[in-house]
């Protein structure tokens, strides 16, 4: 996961943006190009990047969230072995 977390900062991204507008300057491409090339790379990795952090973070919660509904339903139904 360290990898995925390198290919998604923010300076990677910015990097990543400059060679591609530095090679699309050298092909000779427009500055409408360019912006629109930078744009959609930017909302893609931002994109990809939140899903990616919200499930990793969903994840690391699902023990606490487990022990939540675990002690909810014990208030709901506690045993009562007096009964049986």
């Amino acid at each position: 996961m360290e990898i995925f977390r390198k290919y998604t900062g923010r300076k990677f991204i910015a990097m990543v943006l400059g060679v591609l507008v530095g090679v699309a300057v050298a092909f000779g491409a427009k500055g409408e190009l360019i912006a629109t090339v930078a744009g959609t790379v930017t909302s893609a990795a931002s994109l990809i990047y939140y899903i990616f952090t919200e499930g990793k973070l969903d994840l690391e919660s699902l023990p606490q969230k487990k022990e939540e509904i675990k002690d909810e339903e014990e208030k709901k139904y506690p045993e009562n072995d007096e009964n049986l």
